[in-house]
């Protein structure tokens, strides 16, 4: 586990403003955020990731909606874990967002070693809270 650092830099890539609204006010309450960006667009936040020099970019934590159209959350997953700069190691923790509870999206979580986990929306300050733990120690 890693160490929880200040100011962490949240990115939330999600289509739903409205998700993203109760998102943002849920991490709004908690000392260790620095940071929210939004991307309503992956394609955007993928591209901001990949061409990226050095990792002053890079989020601590990135909030990943499963289902967007032109790409969902497992396809920007698959682009990051294919991007030949990502290789050795990916700098950020991915945690999917998810409406459902399908086995589906379940079975394909378990399969990908990037992601910590499912969070359901919409999410909630306890829920972050809990999350931060898992990720982090102290």
């Amino acid at each position: 586990m890693k160490k929880r650092p200040q100011n962490l830099n949240v990115w939330i890539v999600d289509d739903s403003t409205v998700d993203t609204f109760i998102t943002k006010n849920a991490l709004n309450d908690i000392d260790a955020i620095g940071n929210i960006s939004h991307y309503n667009n992956p394609e955007k936040a993928l591209e901001l990731l990949v061409s990226s020099e050095g990792n002053s970019i890079y989020p601590d934590i990135i909030l990943l909606d499963v289902s967007m159209p032109n790409m969902d959350g497992f396809e920007f997953v698959d682009e990051i874990d294919a991007a030949e700069k990502f290789e050795d190691e990916i700098p950020f923790t991915i945690v999917m967002l998810t409406n459902s509870q399908l086995a589906r999206d379940q079975e394909k979580y378990e399969r990908d070693l990037n992601l910590v986990e499912f969070l359901k929306k919409p999410i909630d300050h306890q829920s972050f809270e809990v999350l931060l733990g898992k990720i982090y120690a102290g």
